[in-house]
Parts: C-alpha cells; structure tokens; sequence
C-alpha cells in the first residue's frame, strides 16, 4: 500500500501542530485515510462505504463522519493525497542531480514497479474508472496527468532543448501513454502478453530515450 505523508495544513487549518489534541486529530486523520485506501485498493469504489472503512479503522461511524461527512469528502481527500504521493516520488527522482537519461530510467522503473504490482495497478484503475462517473476523481485524475506529464516535459526538454513546448507535451503524453496502457493487460493477466520485468523495462527505456532525443 503507497504511504501517505497527511498534509496538515489542508486537513487542519494550521501549519504547525502545536497541542496534543492536534497531533491526536491528526493521527487518527492519517489512521482512517489509510484504511480509506486500503478498501479502496482491495474492494474498489463500488463498495466503498463511511460504514466500511470505519469498521475496517475500528473507530465509530459518528466518529469518522466526525473528519469526513460523507463519502466523496473521504474518497476525494484519500484520492488527492495517494496521488499526491506518487507524483512527490517521481518528482525527487526527476529533481535529482543524476544526468537526464538515468532519472529517466530510475521513473520508467518506478513506474513499472506500480503498474506490475496488483495492489498499486488496482488502484490506479479504480480511480480511472471512477473518474468516469464522479467529477471530483477526473479533476483529481487531470491534474495529477498535468503534474506528471508537466514532469517528463522538463525532462524531455533537457535531453533535447530543441524541441518547442508543443512537442515536449506530445512526447510526453506518448511516454505515458505506452507506461500507463500496460495496466490493462498485466490486471487481465493474458498469457504471454508481457515480457520480464528486466526485458520490459529496456523495452520502455528505448522508446522513451528515441521520443525524448529524436
């Protein structure tokens, strides 16, 4: 399950926790949000319910309605926050001091060590699935997209300082698009369809490289 750093700022009003009833608040707050995202990745959104997570956190259903009033507050704020932490993981790689190319292998493998593991592929495809039908999950999904892609643009455009904006955005979105369209094939498990996870990694590296320097 993908750790969650609770900012409390946004979940507290304040910036610094400055009595014991704030650290309390704000460790039962980080408690749920991470069984939030356990249901969610296990169970899926369909079956996510108040009542669900707040058996699954032990707490009472008041008290969790407490923080969080109604699901899409719940799903909204654990969605932001998982999200949030994928994109600070590749951000620390992509601010690195390596040279561009190794960052850029470093993030490919990143990835492809979520997308290969069920737990983090189901909840990547859960909350595709539920931006399809909830506005809050596809403003959470599109500027998560524009985080990330915005990432490999920089990228890109240090491997090849030629290229105008409008062709950084298109190689990125390709890079993404070929990381990100493998979840469908490793969630069926089709036989054959994908490589080792050595030989796919070289694979991914060398379109990568040929989009961004080409």
């Amino acid at each position: 399950m993908k750790p969650l750093t609770i900012d409390s700022a946004t979940l507290m009003g304040s910036h610094e926790l400055a009595t014991p009833q704030q650290r309390k608040r704000e460790s039962r707050l980080q408690a749920i949000l991470e069984t939030a995202q356990l249901v969610f990745r296990r169970d899926g959104y369909a079956a996510f319910t108040l009542r669900h997570v707040a058996a699954e956190a032990g707490v009472q259903l008041g008290t969790l309605q407490h923080y969080f009033p109604s699901r899409e507050l719940l799903l909204r704020t654990m969605i932001v926050q998982t999200i949030r932490s994928y994109n600070e993981d590749y951000d620390r790689i992509a601010r690195s001091e390596a040279p561009v190319e190794r960052r850029m292998q470093a993030i490919i493998e990143q990835v492809l060590r979520e997308v290969q593991d069920e737990s983090d592929r189901t909840f990547l495809l859960e909350m595709s699935a539920l931006a399809c039908h909830e506005h809050f999950a596809a403003e959470a999904l599109v500027e998560s997209h524009r985080q990330y892609l915005g990432m490999w643009g920089r990228l890109i455009g240090e491997m090849n300082p030629g290229l105008n904006a409008d062709e950084r955005r298109m190689r990125a979105l390709l890079i993404a698009a070929q990381l990100e369209g493998l979840m469908p094939f490793l969630q069926v498990g089709t036989p054959g369809a994908v490589p080792d996870s050595k030989a796919l990694a070289h694979a991914v590296r060398v379109v990568a490289i040929s989009l961004s320097s080409a």
